[in-house]
C-alpha cells in the first residue's frame, strides 16, 4: 500500500485480523492512522517512512515502533487529543553574523541589534546556545541561537530533532570579501555548508533552510545587495551538485548518507522566497515576511497529541529544577513503559533531554531545561579559553571550604591543562563546583555522553609514566599533532581508513568525538592514551592503537603497530574499534557513509609505496565474524604479486572472538 494518495488508512486493511505487514511507505498525503490498530494483533511491522503530512500519530512516536503506536491510541481511547506545534527553529551562522541581533528582532518585531567587542567574554550575545521563545499567532515556537564560536559546536548535539527548521545567517558584506580574497565556492564552504552540515549530517530528513543576510548597509552601495545574492546562489547550486554526484558515485547504503534536502536537485537550495536581507536601519517589512513563513512552517508541524501526554509534558517542562528524576514521570502517569514513551516523545522534540543508554547517573533523569548544560559546557568550553583560565586563577580564593589545592598548586594544574589537554581530577571537580545547577558527577557523566572527556587516566602516552592524581584528557584543546613516525611504527601494521562520504563533511568536532570514542573503547587502568589536535595514540602493552584524522580529506585512519606475538589481540583491537566507529557514525551522522579501507599488512611490511586496498572487507560488513581458520593459509597479493600469510590480511574467528 505504499505510494499512494492516502489521506487516511482504507477501513478495510483493519478488517484483516491476521495481518502481519503493512507497508504505508511514502503515503505522502497520509494524515493519520485509526484506533483500530489496537486490535491489529497479528501485526508485526508497520512501515511509515516518508509519510511527511502524518499528526496522528506524531512522527516522533511513529520512530518509536508499533508498541508505541498502540500506546499513542489506548491513550486517546482514555481521553481527548489537542492539535500542538512541534516546530523549533534552529539559527546558525559565523560569529558576528547577526545571530541573536535577529532573534531580538523577531520577539519585539522590529529591528533590534546587539552588540560585541571581538574578544569579550561574557555578554548577552556569548553563550553555547540560547533559548527563547517566538509567539505567532497564538502557537509558541522554540527559537535556539546556537554561539558562532567553533568551541561550542561540540555543544549542539543535544538540541538536534526532527521539526527543526534551519535558519542559516550569514553577513553578506563578509560574503562579498571572502569572495574576493579567495573565491566564491571557498566563501560559500565557510559561510554556509560548513554551518549547514551540523544540522543536515545528523538530521538528513531536515526540510529547506531559510537563508538570512545580514550587514547589507555595510556593502559600498544598495545595488550590489542582488548580485552579491546572484554570486551566493548561484555557486551554492554548483558547488551542491559537485557535491551530491561525488556521494551518489560512492553511496552503496542505501539513505545511509543521503540528504533529502541537498539530494533533491530538481529545487533550489534557497529559494528566493526563502530569502530575507536585513541591515542595521530595516523597515519591518523584510522581518514580518519572515515571520509569515515561520508560521507557514509551524502550521505545518502540528501534531495530535492525547491531553494526559501534553499534561505530563507540561508538569515537567514547568518544574523549577534543572532536571527531575526518571521515578517522577513514572508516578505522574502510573504506567513505567507507557511513561518512558512520553519522555522519548519529550526527548525527540526538543523538550527535555533523556539518555536512557547511559549510565546510570544520567539515564535516571530528566534534564529539562537547557540553561544547565549550557552552563556546565562552558565551565571547559569558553571562546575566551585562556583568559577565562586567566581570570579563575586571579578568583581562586584559598580560604574557600572547597578549596583543595593551594593557589601555586591550582595554577600549575591550570597551566599544564592549557599545555597537554590533561586537566586533574582536583581541578576539573573545582572548576564544576562553580556551576552549581548541576552535581561534579552528573556534569561528570554528562561530558562523557557528549564525548567532550575521557578518563580518569592514570597513564598517559607512556605506560611506565603514572600520573600523581588521575587526569581527563579533553581532545579539544589538544596543541600537538602526530608526525609521520606512526606509520613504520612496529613490527607489523593492521592499518585500515574510513572515508566519511557524503554531501556535506561532517563537523570538525566530530572527529574530536571519535577520539573520545576510541578511548573509553580501548582504554582500561593499564593502558597510557594520548590525544594530539589530529587523533589519538592508546597504548595497551604489546601493542598500540593510533587514530589519525584527515578532516580536510573527510576520512580517519586505524592503525594497530605490534609485535608478531600480539598479531591475535592486535586483529581484535582493530576490528572491534572499526566496528564500534562504523555504528556511531551510523547511528548519529546518518547524513554521511563510513566506508572502510583495508590496506594489506603484507605490505606494509614491505612498505610498498601503495598498499593493496580491500574496501568494506567481509569481516566489518558482518557483525558476527563467521569465517573459521583453515585451509590454506596463504592468500594472494595483487601488489606485491606473490603469495602472502592470511593472517596479515583477513581475521579469523579465533583472532577476534
Amino acid at each position: 500500500m505504499s505510494r499512494n494518495n492516502f489521506t487516511a488508512v482504507p477501513d478495510v486493511v483493519w478488517e484483516l485480523p491476521n495481518l502481519e505487514t503493512l507497508d504505508l511507505t511514502s503515503n505522502l498525503k497520509l494524515e493519520k492512522l485509526d484506533v483500530q490498530i489496537q486490535n491489529m494483533d497479528s501485526m508485526r511491522e508497520l512501515i511509515l517512512d516518508a509519510c511527511p503530512a502524518l499528526q496522528e500519530p506524531p512522527l516522533a512516536v511513529t520512530t518509536m515502533g508499533l508498541g508505541a503506536i498502540k500506546e499513542y491510541y489506548k491513550a486517546l481511547s482514555k481521553d481527548q487529543g489537542l492539535l500542538v506545534p512541534s516546530l523549533t527553529v534552529g539559527i546558525i551562522g559565523a560569529s558576528f553574523s547577526g545571530k541573536t541581533s535577529l532573534v531580538q528582532s523577531l520577539k519585539a518585531g522590529q529591528r533590534k541589534l546587539t552588540f560585541r567587542q571581538e574578544g569579550s567574554d561574557d555578554d548577552e550575545t556569548t553563550v553555547v546556545f540560547g533559548n527563547e521563545t517566538l509567539k505567532l499567532d497564538r502557537i509558541d515556537i522554540r527559537v535556539i541561537d546556537f554561539g558562532g564560536n567553533d568551541v561550542y559546536h561540540p555543544a549542539y548535539q543535544c538540541t538536534f530533532q526532527s521539526n527543526f527548521l534551519p535558519i542559516l545567517v550569514v553577513d553578506i558584506k563578509r560574503f562579498q570579501s571572502l569572495s574576493m580574497l579567495c573565491s566564491p565556492t571557498k566563501a560559500v564552504r565557510r559561510l554556509c555548508f560548513d554551518w549547514m552540515s551540523h544540522f543536515y549530517t545528523a538530521n538528513p530528513t531536515l526540510g529547506p533552510a531559510l537563508l538570512v543576510l545580514t550587514h547589507k548597509d555595510q556593502l559600498d552601495n544598495p545595488e550590489q545587495l542582488d548580485e552579491q545574492i546572484d554570486i551566493l546562489t548561484s555557486t551554492c547550486e554548483i558547488l551542491r551538485s559537485k557535491v551530491v554526484k561525488k556521494a551518489e558515485s560512492s553511496n552503496t547504503c542505501g539513505t545511509q548518507g543521503c540528504i533529502n534536502y541537498f539530494n533533491n536537485i530538481a529545487n533550489p537550495l534557497f529559494n528566493r522566497t526563502r530569502i530575507f536581507t536585513l541591515g542595521s536601519d530595516d523597515k519591518v517589512d523584510q522581518l514580518e515576511l519572515m515571520l509569515k513563513c515561520i508560521n507557514s512552517f509551524a502550521s505545518e508541524k502540528l501534531e495530535f497529541l492525547p491531553l494526559k501526554w501534553l499534561k505530563i509534558m507540561n508538569e515537567i517542562v514547568d518544574l523549577e529544577e534543572p532536571y527531575t528524576k526518571l521515578t517522577v514521570l513514572e508516578e505522574l502517569y502510573g504506567d513505567r513503559a507507557a511513561s518512558h514513551i512520553v519522555l522519548r516523545l519529550m526527548h525527540k522534540s526538543g523538550l527535555a533531554v533523556w539518555y536512557e543508554d547511559s549510565e546510570p547517573e544520567i539515564s535516571s533523569l530528566i534534564f529539562h531545561q537547557f540553561s544547565s548544560i549550557r552552563g556546565f559546557v562552558r565551565t571547559l568550553f569558553n571562546h575566551n579559553h585562556l583568559k577565562k583560565w586567566e581570570q579563575r586563577i586571579n578568583d581562586y580564593e584559598l580560604n574557600d571550604l572547597d578549596c583543595t589545592m593551594t593557589q601555586a598548586e591550582y595554577e600549575g594544574h591550570v597551566l599544564k591543562y592549557n599545555r597537554t589537554a590533561l586537566i586533574s581530577e582536583p581541578l576539573l571537580i573545582q572548576v564544576l563546583r562553580d556551576e552549581p545547577e548541576l552535581p561534579v558527577h552528573i556534569s561528570l557523566a554528562l561530558m562523557r555522553k557528549f564525548h567532550l572527556i575521557h578518563g580518569p587516566i592514570t597513564n598517559v602516552g607512556d605506560p611506565h609514566s603514572r600520573l600523581v592524581v588521575p587526569h581527563f584528557v579533553v581532545p579539544y584543546f589538544a596543541t600537538s599533532y602526530h608526525d609521520d613516525s606512526w606509520e613504520c611504527d612496529g613490527e607489523i601494521r593492521l592499518r585500515a581508513d574510513f572515508s566519511l562520504e557524503g554531501p556535506l563533511s561532517l563537523p570538525r568536532y566530530v572527529y574530536h568525538q571519535l577520539t573520545v570514542v576510541l578511548m573509553q573503547l580501548l582504554c582500561n587502568d593499564q593502558s597510557a592514551p594520548l590525544a594530539v589536535r589530529n587523533g589519538a595514540k592508546v597504548h595497551h602493552g604489546g601493542y598500540t592503537t593510533y587514530l589519525v584524522h584527515h578532516y580536510h580529506e573527510s576520512r580517519i585512519t586505524l592503525q594497530v603497530s605490534t609485535s608478531v606475538e600480539k598479531l591475535h589481540e592486535s586483529w581484535r583491537a582493530l576490528r572491534h574499534s572499526m566496528l564500534v566507529i562504523k555504528r556511531h557514525i551510523e547511528r548519529h551522522w546518518r547524513g554521511v557513509v563510513p566506508t572502510a579501507i583495508f590496506f594489506c599488512g603484507s605490505c606494509l611490511l614491505r612498505q610498498a609505496s601503495k598498499p593493496e586496498p580491500t574496501v568494506n572487507p567481509f569481516w566489518i560488513m558482518q557483525d558476527k565474524l563467521q569465517t573459521q581458520c583453515g585451509g590454506s593459509d596463504v592468500t594472494y597479493c595483487l601488489t606485491e604479486a606473490q603469495d602472502v600469510p592470511v593472517a596479515l590480511c583477513n581475521p579469523c574467528k579465533s583472532m577476534c572472538s
